[in-house]
């Protein structure tokens, strides 16, 4: 088969968790641009938005923080990129301080979305 190259596919990959707070405006906007993870939305005591989330040697996310919006975007990837076998459970967390008051954007095309302790 042309263009075919079994090597390219991984049995076991291994994901890193990466933990990030940012300090932004608690009126930014956070958009969350995924594919197929789990999203957890909840609260912390934090003056910082806290993100929690997995990337790969193949699975790669872009972090930006520019004019009050705070933009978490999963990278494009190869169509070989998404055979693998990998038990570990990959999600998307975002902890807001209490007193957020912007928007949320969520892009996911599966997953589930699970928002606690919110204060409204």
């Amino acid at each position: 088969m042309v263009g075919f190259n079994i090597s390219e596919f991984a049995f076991v990959g291994k994901y890193d968790k990466i933990y990030k707070e940012i300090d932004v405006n608690l009126n930014s906007k956070v958009v969350l641009r995924c594919e197929i993870e789990d999203i957890i939305i909840e609260q912390t005591d934090k003056d910082e938005i806290c993100l929690t989330y997995f990337q790969s040697e193949k699975v790669k996310y872009i972090l930006t923080n520019e004019n009050d919006i705070l933009t978490l975007t999963k990278q494009d990837r190869k169509w070989s990129d998404y055979f693998e076998v990998n038990l570990q459970k990959k999600f998307v967390k975002v902890e807001l301080p209490k007193n957020y008051l912007g928007v949320i954007e969520i892009y996911n095309e599966k997953g589930d979305i699970s928002i606690t302790d919110i204060n409204s």
